[in-house]
């Protein structure tokens, strides 16, 4: 008798044990918000600003397609004249500069792609990367896109996007 009891209590929790995992999982996700810290540096005697002489952080979002490509929105900056000093600036008048690129990065997951195409156009001109905007001016409107589908499967990464600016006064 001793031994059936034991039997029984084991194919009781072997039982549990079988109907606990025939149950249906719960759905989890993920949730990651990212970015990078956006800087505006001043120069001694030049300012780059957001619309209106603004000193936040210009940032925007990304809409990605499933394939990595995307557009950015516009952002816009301007270029004042640096009333105070690089230390403590003073937004002064709007100010011609020559608007040179950078830098432009692409990172999925914190990584860039081997064949990822990033183009950079400031307002509506194609820009490489160290080569400077025609004329000059005091606004620009600046995008960054990823123009070729990737071969890596990118969906559900996370995307970022950034581009350095550089103004001269003339």
């Amino acid at each position: 008798m001793n031994n059936f009891k034991k039997a029984a209590l084991t194919s009781l929790v072997l039982a549990g044990m079988a109907v606990g995992s025939a149950q249906a999982a719960d759905p989890t996700a993920v949730v990651v918000w990212t970015g990078k810290v956006p800087a505006i540096n001043a120069g001694d005697t030049l300012l780059i600003t957001g619309l209106g002489g603004d000193l936040s952080p210009v940032t925007g979002t990304l809409a990605p397609n499933i394939d990595g490509t995307f557009v950015s929105p516009t952002l816009l900056l301007e270029s004042h004249a640096n009333d105070g000093t690089a230390e403590a600036p003073v937004v002064g008048a709007l100010q011609a500069a020559t608007w040179t690129l950078k830098a432009a990065e692409i990172a999925y997951a914190g990584s860039p792609q081997l064949d990822q195409v990033a183009e950079v156009k400031i307002n509506g001109e194609v820009v490489a990367v160290n080569a400077a905007l025609t004329g000059t001016t005091d606004s620009i409107g600046v995008t960054i896109a990823q123009t070729q589908a990737l071969t890596a499967d990118v969906s559900g990464q996370d995307v970022q996007a950034s581009v350095t600016l550089l103004a001269t006064s003339i």
